[in-house]
């Protein structure tokens, strides 16, 4: 299975084979999500649940974290966005100037850019639920 690992919480072994293989699943659903979320809003929603919950389970050790910073460069626009959001907490150096760039853009992503840095800044910003 790789190495094992504990996550810094002692909550659970993770794995790099774990953790890459999520970090994938990661960034496939959020290009599918990108895909979607202005055609099919349902099935949108669906997706942007169950990557959140990756993200959680991703954040809990530094590779899941590397992993999702690693996303700050993917070609999705939409990936970016939901990397860029979930790495807020721990890695605003990264997460901020990615926010911003999609921010200046045109669409419904720079809205949901425009809204995740004014509710960040203003320190409203809930990524645990």
């Amino acid at each position: 299975h790789g190495r094992s690992h504990a996550d810094p919480q002692g909550d659970h072994p993770v794995t790099d084979v774990d953790t890459a293989a999520l970090i994938s699943e990661f960034a496939e659903g959020a290009a599918m999500w990108d895909s979607l979320v202005g055609s099919d809003a349902k099935q949108a929603n669906r997706i942007f649940d169950r990557l959140h919950a990756l993200a959680k389970e991703l954040r809990q050790a530094p590779a899941g974290r590397a992993g999702l910073l690693a996303l700050a460069s993917h070609e999705i626009q939409g990936v970016r966005l939901l990397e860029a959001t979930e790495c807020l907490a721990w890695s605003p150096e990264v997460a901020v100037p990615t926010l911003e760039a999609i921010e200046g853009s045109v669409g419904l992503h720079a809205v949901s850019a425009n809204y995740t840095l004014k509710s960040y800044r203003a320190g409203i910003l809930d990524l645990d639920w």
